[in-house]
């Protein structure tokens, strides 16, 4: 490897489309990447080479020692976690090769959502109610003691996958027992916690930022201009540059320097959610990594480069080129809409997209779910079916063009049949009938 060329460990799951936005912000950088990916089959891992390591993300300890030894000699300069899954483990190497980086006592916290309400409380940022149990708990007990309205959600879940609010005790059993079924199939622990917090009514935003030393740089506040009252929390339409008064907007930047601080997150990308309402501000969610999905790519014209990039440059060090205060464009308007998955079933097509892609400010269209593929929605649905990317002149141009382009597209899901349902009634040699399930 050249010497002179620098290098970093990004860390990903397979099969992520996050990986390749970074993959080609490296190349256009001359940065050498190293990567770290969960669980290659061995036949596979077996065949790499020795700038790719496989690992169990479920063993941290034990990956981040194998990561460390893998890459012994290589030099890297910095450790990305570009999800929720890696970003414990990225923190962790990079404590163990004396990398810059979160400590991963930060780094849980940020990524227990019942953690970071107890740390956000005791710091005196947040006075939401909330409680946590476990998932085998007796949700008709719980519901008689709970408050209401309120939002019921599992603690280390993202993009508000099993996120349900509950008006009465008979919405919370429903609920409740909703997602620990959906926590069950995924594999989880009887003991694992779920979150309770108050409904905080109010519009929500999502704000992306860079810590250095802990000081935060933001990058974009961004506006979600549909309601979000449950009783689920779909994301769909995300706008930049807000249309917050300015004030707010310094508030809301100053409320999350204060809960980075306060749950000690220094160093890398976040991304915060949070609510604002008449009375004030709340801090729902802060992440120790960039914005997920494809959003990342509506604020390149902003940024003049990809977030990627930016996010490479400032892991290595690299922000000599980059003027801080220049960097954004209020002539330019971006947004992206995730185009929500309406109901179960078997995805067979989606029309209407030469027709969407016609309309003033759109830029394309990304449907990244295979046809014929079976798709879920949210609570328990983990993606979306796609992406429309729009730009304009203001964000209120760039909605209309979301909204617009998005009604214009048929998608076409017939329901699943069950296979237990499915009887095929067959009749062997002696002419008995038998039954295939």
């Amino acid at each position: 490897m050249d010497e002179k060329k620098p290098s970093l460990i990004l860390v990903y799951p397979s099969g992520s489309y996050r990986v390749l936005p970074y993959l080609k912000a490296a190349k256009s950088l001359d940065v050498k990447v190293l990567q770290v990916i969960d669980n290659i089959p061995p036949a596979l891992n077996r065949q790499m080479p020795d700038d790719i390591v496989s690992v169990d993300f479920g063993r941290v300890e034990d990956a981040a020692d194998l990561v460390v030894k893998a890459f012994a000699g290589k030099r890297p300069s910095a450790v990305i976690g570009i999800d929720d899954s890696s970003v414990i483990l990225a923190s962790v190497i990079a404590q163990k090769m004396g990398l810059p980086g979160n400590t991963p006592q930060s780094v849980g916290i940020s990524r227990d959502k019942s953690k970071l309400r107890e740390s956000l409380t005791k710091a005196g940022l947040s006075n939401i109610r909330f409680y946590s149990s476990r998932l085998d708990a007796d949700e008709h007990t719980l519901a008689t003691r709970s408050f209401y309205p309120c939002v019921i959600k599992p603690v280390s879940l993202a993009a508000s996958r099993g996120v349900i609010k509950a008006n009465n005790p008979t919405e919370f059993i429903e609920a409740f027992s909703r997602i620990r079924n959906m926590l069950l199939e995924d594999g989880s622990d009887p003991s694992t916690q779920i979150l309770v917090e108050e409904y905080v009514p109010g519009f929500e935003i999502a704000v992306d930022g860079l810590l250095t030393n802990g000081e935060l740089t933001l990058i974009a506040i961004f506006d979600k201009p549909d309601p979000m009252e449950g009783p689920f929390f779909e994301e769909t339409i995300y706008v930049t540059p807000s249309r917050l008064a300015p004030r707010v907007q310094d508030r809301v930047v100053t409320l999350i320097q204060l809960a980075s601080k306060a749950i000690g997150l220094k160093h890398g990308p976040i991304h915060a959610e949070l609510r604002v309402n008449d009375d004030s501000i709340h801090l729902i969610e802060i992440a120790a990594r960039a914005i997920g999905g494809k959003c990342s790519t509506i604020l390149e014209y902003k940024l003049g480069m990809s977030l990627e990039e930016l996010i490479i440059r400032h892991s290595l060090g690299n922000t000599a080129s980059i003027n801080w205060p220049t960097i954004k464009d209020n002539n330019i308007a971006t947004g992206v809409m995730m185009i929500p998955i309406p109901r179960s079933g078997i995805l067979n097509k989606v029309s209407g997209m030469e027709e969407a892609l016609s309309i003033e400010g759109i830029e394309n269209i990304d449907i990244n779910i295979p046809l014929k593929s079976r798709v879920t929605p949210l609570p328990e649905g983990a993606t979306y079916l796609g992406f429309i990317f729009a730009k304009g002149s203001t964000p209120e141009v760039v909605e209309y063009s979301l909204r617009r382009a998005h009604s214009l597209l048929k998608i076409e899901i017939t329901p699943e049949i069950p296979i237990i349902n499915r009887h095929f009634h067959l009749k062997n040699e002696e002419g008995l009938t038998s039954n295939m399930h």
